[in-house]
Formats: structure tokens, C-alpha cells, sequence
């Protein structure tokens, strides 16, 4: 029995190994796909004014920003073919979003040529750069839902969320590139920019919640600089704007160059936040190799003890106990844990608190994902119901919260039952 109690215990750490292993190569995957985004985020704010221009301004720029999305992407593509068969791309979901990205980066040729003959309107192709990029966005946000580490886990939803910040600025750059460049501010314009600019400043809350304190702090820094200040007032102007007001074409080069600055800025903190996840994964499986290595030694003094002490039952009982929790069975573990006379016993015991403060500990990441996933489903239900866009279903799930008094995802979860049992 101590033998067979051994060799499961040294299969137990390397399974654990094996998960941060896998947890690491998507963590690469995630800040490779935020690569990406950046990328294809300014070769679209570049096409918008091309566009918008009539192909006089910004063909330089946009042909040098095409070259480095497509240096990305295929960096992207090389690297699945390598990492395809590991258990890190073992889950459906991730294969599926990992399918759609590949479709998605295929279709940019032909459109990208479309946009170079003028053959798109400025609107459209706002739209379908963001198509792909949101692709990228639910892959990091698949990727993240997969992890198993609470720290990893929440770092890598405080990324999904600042991406999808991110991504939302460069939205606007692009709305308000089109307003200055066209000459004007249409109504829906006005109501895009006001939807982007309120979810940026709740993805970045987000973020700062889930980050490290370090990190997070960088957002506040970014608020302080000068340049921000420029583009605020300038985002202001949006807001005060009717329907008749004419804007400077002119201008749209000074809007592009203070929302790319902010976007660079949001970009090192990004980077920071990428080489931070990658450092700790790094940690963790030294940390859990060098755990095996020691149980490993343990166990084969234990083996080559003569006189081996037997596992106490009422020991064992002791120290533990079922419960029913969920609809499944767990084992709760004393955390002020005893010194026990059987060494295998120890390692047992060590692990399965491990294993329930992991479990703890990831809770909190785990709800912000589900709570996303009933809001986006809440959001789609309104859409088809109702023949609305996504930022006038967000108005109306915000302003049914603030009517109840209660949170989005309580009214995202009363829409999605009226709709199963309507």
C-alpha cells in the first residue's frame, strides 16, 4: 500500500508540472494573440483615415503597419503548428477560437486589397478589423478561463481585461479619426463614443482589481501625463458637437497621434503585464520541481526504512471529513494541519491543502469570467429581440440595473431565464 501511495503522490506533482507547463504556453498564446490586436488596432486606425482621405494620407504609415501585423500573425501561425499536439491546446474551446482566428487572419489579404483600391467605406472596414479582433480577444479570454493557478488565473483576466480596454481606445481613435477626417460628427458616432469611452473605464477598473499593485498603478500614472490631458479635451469636444458642426480634417492627424500615444502607453503596460505572467510561470514550475525532487527523496527513504509505521486509522479519520458541497463530494482539510507519525501521510495532507486554497483562491477570477459570459449572452438576447446594436443592448442592460437597484449580471441572469422559459 505505501508504495502504491508513493508513486501516486510523484504522479499527482508531475500532473501539476504538466499544468503549469500547459498554463505557460498559454499564457505565450495570450500575449502573442495581444501582440496581434495591437497590431491590427493601428493598421486600422491608419486605414480609417486613408479612407476617409481618399487614399492621400496615411498610405506610408498603413503599408508599414500591414508588414508588422503580418510578421505577428505568422509568428502566430508557426508557433500553433509547434505547440498544436500539447496538453495546453486540449480543450475544444480553445481549438474552435483558435480555428476562427486562423479564418479571420486568412480573410485580411483580400479585404486589405479591397481598402487599398477604395473599394470599402470608412465604417465597414472600422467594423471588420474589429470583427477580428475581437476573435483575438475571446481567445485570450478562453485561454484565461482555462487556468488553473489562482495567481495565473487572475492576471491573466486582468490582461483579457486590459486588452479589451485597449481594444476599445482603439475603437474610438478610429470612430473619432472618421468624425475629424469626414469633417463631422454624426449622432451615432456621438452614441459609439460615448459607449466606448464608459466600457474602457470599466474594463480598466477591472484590471486594476485583478492586477498587481505595481502594475495596476501604471493606469493611474497614465492619467497624469499631460498628453492625456490633451486627448481628454479633445474627446470632450465629441460630446458638445451637433449634428451640423463642421470639424477640421486637419485635425484627425492630432485626435490619431494623442490616442496612439495613450494606446502606446496602454501598450507598455501590456508588455509589463505579459512578462510578469510569463516570469511567475517560470516560478512555479521551478518551485513545483523542486517539491518533486524532495517528495521523490522522501518517499525513497520511507521505502528503504525497515521498520515502516503504519497509517493510523483514527489518525486518519481525524484529520479529515467528507462534505457535500455543489453536488459533489470534497475533501475539506484542517488548515492547521498535525504532524503525522507517517511521512506519505504528511504529503498527502500537504497536497490536498494545496489543492482546496487553489480552488479558494481561483474563485474570485472564475466568477468575473462567468458573470462576462451571462452579461455578453444577456447582451445577444436584447440584440435579436429587439433588432438593436451591442452598445444600445448595453444601455438598456445598464439602465434596467439602475431602475432595480442590482447588479448587470443580476439583470443579464433575469433576461437569459425569461427568454429559456419564454
Amino acid at each position: 500500500m505505501s508504495a502504491s501511495t508513493g508513486a501516486v503522490l510523484l504522479h499527482a506533482k508531475q500532473l501539476e508540472i504538466a499544468d503549469l507547463k500547459a498554463l505557460h504556453t498559454r499564457a505565450m498564446l495570450a500575449g502573442m494573440a495581444g501582440h496581434l490586436i495591437h497590431c491590427l488596432q493601428s493598421e486600422r486606425g491608419a486605414s480609417s483615415i486613408y479612407i476617409a482621405s481618399r487614399g492621400t494620407r496615411f498610405q506610408h504609415n498603413r503599408e508599414q503597419l500591414i508588414g508588422e501585423s503580418r510578421t505577428i500573425a505568422n509568428l502566430l501561425i508557426s508557433t500553433l503548428e509547434t505547440v498544436l499536439s500539447e496538453p495546453a491546446l486540449a480543450n475544444r474551446k480553445i481549438a474552435n477560437q483558435l480555428a476562427w482566428v486562423i479564418l479571420g487572419l486568412e480573410a485580411m489579404e483580400p479585404f486589405r486589397a479591397d481598402v487599398t483600391a477604395l473599394k470599402v467605406k470608412g465604417d465597414a472596414s472600422v467594423t471588420t478589423y474589429s470583427q477580428l479582433i475581437s476573435v483575438l480577444i475571446n481567445l485570450i479570454f478562453e485561454l484565461a478561463d482555462t487556468s488553473v493557478h489562482p495567481t495565473i488565473s487572475k492576471l491573466l483576466v486582468s490582461l483579457f481585461s486590459l486588452v479589451e480596454g485597449k481594444e476599445l481606445a482603439g475603437q474610438e481613435r478610429a470612430v473619432g479619426a472618421l468624425a475629424f477626417a469626414g469633417g463631422g460628427c454624426k449622432a451615432e458616432h456621438q452614441a459609439k463614443l460615448t459607449h466606448l469611452k464608459e466600457n474602457q473605464e470599466r474594463n480598466f477598473a477591472t484590471f486594476v482589481d485583478f492586477c498587481e499593485h505595481d502594475i495596476g498603478a501604471m493606469i493611474q500614472q497614465l492619467d497624469a501625463l499631460q498628453s492625456n490631458a490633451t486627448f481628454k479635451a479633445m474627446r470632450q469636444e465629441f460630446y458638445s458637437l451637433t449634428p451640423d458642426t463642421h470639424l477640421d480634417p486637419d485635425r484627425s492627424g492630432d485626435w490619431f497621434d494623442c490616442c496612439s500615444d495613450r494606446i502606446s502607453k496602454l501598450w507598455t503596460i501590456q508588455q509589463t503585464l505579459v512578462e510578469r505572467i510569463q516570469q511567475l510561470c517560470t516560478e512555479f514550475i521551478d518551485d513545483a520541481t523542486k517539491k518533486l525532487e524532495n517528495s521523490e527523496e522522501l518517499i525513497q527513504q520511507f521505502m528503504n526504512t525497515k521498520n515502516q509505521p503504519p497509517v493510523e486509522p483514527m489518525e486518519f479519520f481525524q484529520q479529515q471529513s467528507l462534505a457535500h458541497e455543489n453536488s459533489n463530494f470534497r475533501l475539506n482539510v484542517s488548515q492547521k494541519a498535525t504532524q503525522s507519525a507517517h511521512p506519505l501521510y504528511d504529503l498527502v495532507q500537504q497536497q490536498s491543502q494545496q489543492l482546496a486554497q487553489a480552488e479558494s483562491d481561483l474563485q474570485t477570477a472564475q466568477q468575473m469570467l462567468e458573470d462576462r459570459k451571462l452579461i455578453e449572452r444577456a447582451k445577444g438576447v436584447l440584440m435579436a429581440k429587439m433588432d438593436i446594436s451591442e452598445e444600445a443592448a448595453h444601455r438598456e442592460l445598464r439602465s434596467s440595473a439602475m431602475r432595480h437597484n442590482q447588479r448587470l449580471v443580476e439583470i443579464a441572469d433575469t433576461i437569459l431565464n425569461i427568454d429559456h422559459w419564454g
